[in-house]
């Protein structure tokens, strides 16, 4: 088992001591052609062939024309979207900067009631005053509705 194993160690000896070398010998490859073979190989017509593969590089070429075309119309369609993006992002920021604008007014014409409604005492004053202003219209259309029962066009009050 332990000669299975040994190392070859050439630490320590001359290059070339202690192993065993042998010359290669090479065939060139000239002499190692068999004549016999070159002889039986059969000479292949290819013509027909690059015909075909002529034939299908103009059906690439018509096939990639159309896909050329078809990217085209895409490219075309695409630059009709971005302007369309551009037209609505110019008109959403004029919306943006209107409803800016209104929104400041609207907070002007709040500060303005407010004050108002203190000047007038508060909302419960302001509720009050309505309330008895909605009295006093019907209050007036009560007594217009009985007048108008008993009094005819002409004057003449009527007995009921």
């Amino acid at each position: 088992m332990k000669s299975k194993n040994r190392k070859l160690d050439t630490a320590g000896k001359n290059q070339g001591e202690g192993i065993k070398t042998r010359k290669a010998n090479v065939d060139t490859v000239d002499s190692m052609r068999d004549e016999s073979i070159e002889e039986e190989l059969p000479t292949i017509d290819i013509s027909d062939g690059l015909k075909q593969i002529e034939e299908n590089k103009k059906i690439i070429d018509m096939h990639l024309d159309n896909i050329s075309g078809q990217l085209d119309k895409m490219q075309g369609l695409a630059q009709d979207f971005a302007d369309e993006l551009d037209t609505q992002k110019k008109l959403l920021e004029k919306i943006d900067t209107d409803v800016q604008k209104y929104t400041k007014q609207i907070g002007t014409m709040n500060k303005r009631l407010d004050w108002a409604i203190k000047k007038v005492g508060g909302t419960t004053k302001l509720i009050i005053i309505a309330i008895l202003i909605i009295i006093i219209v019907v209050l007036i259309g009560a007594v217009y509705v009985i007048i108008v029962s008993f009094v005819d066009v002409g004057g003449i009050v009527r007995n009921r």
